[in-house]
Formats: C-alpha cells, sequence, structure tokens
C-alpha cells in the first residue's frame, strides 16, 4: 500500500478564502477538507494511492478527504499490541474500494480486497512491515503540513489542524 501528494510546483495562494461553520469547530474532516481545497485550487497537487499491485484512479478531490479522515485509524492499528483489524473504506462514488487491515503480529499487517465484487484486485492480498507503514503515515502528514505552509500557512494555525497532526506523533 503506497500513498503520497505529489506536485509540480507550489506557490501561495493569494486569493484563497475558507469557512469553517459554527457547527463544525470541533470537527477535523471540515478542516481537512479546507486542506483539500487549498491544494485544490493549486491546480498542482495530485493524490496517488496503490493497493494489491494496482496504481488506483484516485483523485484529489474528494478521495483524499475519505483517505486522511481514516488516517488516524490505520495509525491506532499499527501502534496497538493486539490484533485488530480496520477496514480502509474508499466510499467515494467511482473509486468505491475497501481494504481489510488485520494485524497478523506485532510486525505485519495483512492487506485483503474487502470490496466484493465490486472491484476485483490482482491479488487477494499482500503484507506490509507495520514499522514501514507507519513511517510512511508520519511522513505523509509532515508532507501535508509542509505544503499548507507553502500554500496557506494560515490554515496550520488552525487549533484542530495542530491537534490532527499532533494526533501522529509517537
Amino acid at each position: 500500500m503506497k500513498f503520497d501528494l505529489t506536485y509540480t510546483e507550489l506557490n501561495r495562494l493569494q486569493q484563497f478564502e475558507y469557512e469553517i461553520y459554527e457547527g463544525d469547530y470541533d470537527y477535523i474532516p471540515s478542516y481537512l477538507r479546507v486542506v483539500e481545497d487549498a491544494f485544490c485550487e493549486t491546480e498542482q497537487v495530485k493524490f496517488i494511492f496503490s493497493s494489491l499491485q494496482e496504481d488506483w484512479n484516485v483523485f484529489l478531490f474528494y478521495d483524499f478527504l475519505v483517505f486522511v479522515m481514516q488516517l488516524q485509524d490505520v495509525f491506532e492499528l499499527c501502534k496497538g499490541n493486539t490484533q485488530e483489524e480496520y477496514l480502509l473504506d474508499f466510499y467515494a462514488q467511482g473509486t468505491e474500494r475497501k481494504l481489510l487491515l488485520t494485524k497478523t503480529d506485532v510486525e505485519t499487517l495483512k492487506v485483503e480486497n474487502a470490496s466484493g465484487d465490486k472491484w476485483i484486485s490482482p491479488v487477494s492480498s499482500e503484507y506490509l512491515n507495520i514499522a514501514a507503514l507507519q513511517k510512511d503515515i508520519l511522513q505523509f502528514v509532515h508532507k501535508i503540513k509542509m505544503m499548507v505552509e507553502i500554500v496557506y500557512p494560515q490554515l496550520n494555525t488552525l487549533e484542530m489542524l495542530q491537534k490532527w497532526y499532533h494526533s501522529f506523533e509517537e
């Protein structure tokens, strides 16, 4: 399983505006949506994801948000000491894929296609080193923060985003 954000060149947005609605002040997806909107407005950022030996046709708009909203849960699964599982659900229309992540031991995570007939993957499962996945997640979150700092640094001062970044510290 691989995931990344790529871009050719990032510049600070001059006319970017956002609003967090009153009922959403403590709802992290609202803040992550603003990050997604800022990245989309640059027209330079691309979200990529691959798993089970296939590069997925994902988009920055919506697929990125769906993924990052679940990233803390995947990170917590990696940190847990017991055999646990998590269903990573790319429910966006057009993507509609599910991956079952199961801890097989303290070092290994099994990734399986849990989409049923909606998606037939090239392979039914793959195994990931948990420490490597944790490192990838931490690098991805750091990259998001760094990119926000370039595109619209005021977002990084928002308390909810700061809490989200810090939730990935070990």
